[in-house]
């Protein structure tokens, strides 16, 4: 996770504040997964992304908030693409 928020500031000029939600985003996220039974990242499927976003919304997160949660999963998995990992 560490690689992909690093460069994150250079490539798109984010202050530490949108850093620091999009590392949050992920740790919750990657904590969603482990609490069901998912080890690793690359077994996350798509019904996985959805209900975590449907939980978040349940949980009183905004429609921008949780918005932001999806930018946060695919703009990270596509970086694990693009490094091939």
């Amino acid at each position: 996770m560490d690689a992909f928020l690093a460069p994150l500031a250079i490539e798109r000029g984010a202050s530490a504040n949108p850093r620091a939600a999009y590392a949050a985003d992920l740790a919750r996220f990657t904590r969603y997964l482990h609490e069901r039974g998912l080890a690793h990242l690359n077994a996350a499927q798509r019904e996985h992304v959805t209900d975590y976003l449907m939980a978040q919304r349940k949980r009183g997160l905004s429609a921008r908030s949780v918005a932001r949660h999806l930018a946060s999963i695919l703009m990270f998995y596509r970086f694990l693409c693009r490094e091939k990992l």
